[in-house]
């Protein structure tokens, strides 16, 4: 089963929820950057690593999702991360420009539809897929 992560400053919006109502992957939510980063380590810990991390922008106080997805990405960087905000305090080029893990990484500005976030999500999900099923076939084909 996958795990897939929610990390925003507070209640998920409806969109975020209905997206994620799905039986084929296990869903965990943080309200904070710091939790978040320590719920990844849990995963990681625990051989369930999270597949995709939806991360808020802003999420007062503490860090931001631009600090938090750094982090994750210094501890875990194969897992996919969409940022996703309604402000313009960072434009996509400077989120790009200070993550070095870009081919891992989304930015979805909000408003979204139901339909788009789900197509996002549906998406990073057959990469994360697509990824793994590959590097477990790796020692076979090596072998």
């Amino acid at each position: 089963m996958l795990h897939l992560a929610l990390v925003n400053k507070g209640r998920h919006s409806e969109h975020e929820s209905q997206a994620t109502d799905s039986s084929s992957y296990e869903i965990d939510s943080a309200y904070s950057g710091e939790e978040a980063y320590e719920k990844v380590k849990e995963a990681l810990r625990s051989h369930k690593p999270y597949a995709v991390i939806l991360m808020d922008m802003r999420m007062p106080p503490g860090w931001d999702g631009l600090e938090t997805s750094k982090k994750i990405f210094e501890i875990f960087p194969d897992t996919e991360i969409a940022i996703i905000t309604a402000y313009s305090d960072f434009s996509q080029q400077e989120v790009f420009a200070q993550i070095n893990h870009t081919d891992h990484l989304q930015f979805k500005k909000k408003p979204f539809t139901l339909k788009e976030i789900k197509e996002l999500i549906q998406n990073l999900l057959k990469k994360w897929n697509t990824e793994h099923q590959v590097d477990l076939s790796k020692p076979l084909l090596e072998g």
